[in-house]
């Protein structure tokens, strides 16, 4: 839940919860209380209306029946609960680049091309990200269902790997492996984040640093497991391990999922007003841009630096997938933290620039393991927490009105979706592992076995993400004459 870093929740209507009288209890929430280091305001948004632009709290307490707040044995449960949904469930999708290597050297799929192989990782992680601005509005017109739909993308995420263990086409493992568990890990993830701030108040902050960690931890540990099973079990005994391994671990996490305070039904017309010009202003289609461009750079590594790896005579290369993956969670700590104190333009202009640079000069030249190793860390840390950046941008750009921040922050993920898929679709045409050519472009040592253009394409789309989120801070008639007259709130 980038990551939250990967996701966030704010300004949730139709979540009051009544009191005897039946009048509803509410205290407004800050963003920053579910989102901590994300640079938002401590102060509460004040929005008209009663509680249709706010998540409800109640004020009940203990002695009135409801278990407490921060502490306990439902409060801990639950923020277990969470970390293992976390980590079965978006784990996977930052280790998928572990199935690459392997069905490229493996039959029946090491007939297929990279650019079909990839795309069922990238199918994935596209719906993970562009999912919530759906899930969202559904989510909150229906939140008496919630649980029930988080057992249905259970169901759908088992269906999904029992199938894709009984594939034989790329097809069966881009609908099997990418589309229904990419829908159904959204669709499972998302509520822990509307109740975890029922659950959490005071420490909320590191509630949620826990339950994201859940994925980081899922991306780290499980590309060096599913290898392992992989190389003594194939393809469909480890499909079929690693559902068994989710029915037992996602049923329980998923039986101690649930909100801490009792739930009511919508109000009718709760959702706040919205229109088309919220997402057409030159702030947010500048920070939308720069968003897809930075995950087009980012998500051609994570799925490729397995099978170059391979390519250099590495005997164990899922390690460099889990060094990454590690540095991703290290990073997000910090850019979240960063945007606490330094404006948004800033931060991720220099988090795609210098990633971008060490793309050009360090991945282009890496010809090891020492230096695709160092590689990794540098590149996780400094390109892997970039979304953490975004709500500090979501609340800057709607600052006159802060009900639109989590569809502002959510329609960021879509963007995030899209490079998800364009990327690495792009850098599978341009890299070819099996050429056996080890010389690098034009015979020199930069890009050794065929990945000279791969490096080229990941530092041009990180580098032209910065250049993209620089021209923010360009004067308004300047940009007017790239972007239009539309504009928005402070940059």
């Amino acid at each position: 839940m980038q990551s939250t870093p990967r996701g966030i929740t704010s300004s949730f209507a139709g979540s009051q919860q009544l009191s005897e009288s039946g009048a509803p209890y509410t205290e407004d929430i800050a963003l920053s209380e579910v989102a901590p280091t994300s640079g938002i305001s401590e102060t509460p948004y004040k929005t008209e209306g009663s509680a249709v632009h706010s998540i409800a709290v109640s004020t009940f307490n203990e002695e009135e029946g409801l278990p407490p707040t921060d502490r306990g044995v439902g409060a801990w449960t639950f923020c277990a609960a969470a970390f293992t949904i976390e980590f079965l469930f978006w784990g996977p999708q930052s280790s998928f680049g572990t199935f690459q290597s392997y069905y490229d050297t493996h039959p029946p799929f090491d007939q297929a091309s990279p650019t079909a192989i990839a795309s069922i990782g990238t199918t994935a992680l596209a719906l993970e990200y562009g999912a919530g601005i759906v899930l969202m509005a559904i989510f909150q017109n229906h939140p008496q269902h919630l649980r029930i739909l988080m057992h249905f993308g259970l169901m759908l995420w088992l269906v999904g790997i029992v199938g894709a263990s009984f594939a034989t086409k790329v097809w069966h493992l881009i609908i099997c492996q990418g589309i229904l568990p990419g829908l159904a890990a959204a669709v499972i993830s998302f509520p822990i984040y509307i109740w975890v701030t029922q659950w959490f108040i005071g420490r909320r902050g590191l509630a949620l640093g826990l339950i994201i960690t859940g994925a980081s931890l899922g991306g780290v540990c499980l590309p060096l497991f599913t290898d392992a099973l992989l190389k003594r079990f194939g393809v469909p005994w480890t499909m079929r391990i690693w559902v068994c391994m989710t029915a037992v671990l996602g049923v329980t996490a998923l039986h101690f999922s649930r909100p801490r305070l009792p739930l009511a039904l919508n109000a009718p017309g709760a959702q706040p007003e919205f229109t088309s010009k919220t997402l057409l202003n030159a702030p947010f289609l500048i920070v939308a841009l720069a968003s897809f461009l930075q995950a087009a750079g980012y998500f051609p590594v994570s799925v490729f630096l397995p099978t170059q790896a391979s390519n250099l005579g590495i005997s164990n290369p899922n390690i460099l997938l889990s060094v990454l993956n590690l540095a991703n969670m290290v990073g997000r700590l910090l850019w979240g933290q960063a945007s606490d104190k330094f404006g948004y333009i800033g931060l991720m202009a220099g988090s795609s620039a210098i990633s971008g640079i060490l793309a050009y000069l360090l991945y282009g030249f890496a010809n090891g393991l020492a230096s695709l190793l160092i590689f990794a860390l540098l590149f996780g840390v400094l390109a892997g927490g970039y979304s953490s950046i975004w709500a500090q941008a979501a609340r800057t750009i709607s600052s006159s009105k802060p009900e639109h921040v989590p569809v502002l922050y959510f329609a960021l993920q879509l963007a995030r979706g899209g490079g998800c898929i364009v990327g690495p679709i792009i850098a599978s045409i341009l890299y070819n592992p099996f050429s056996g050519v080890k010389e690098g472009i034009n015979g020199s040592i930069y890009g050794p076995y065929d990945s000279g253009a791969l490096s080229l394409f990941v530092g041009s789309a990180l580098i032209s993400s910065a250049l993209v989120g620089l021209s923010a801070i360009l004067p308004r008639q300047v940009r007017s004459l790239v972007i239009g007259n539309a504009d928005g709130a402070g940059v």
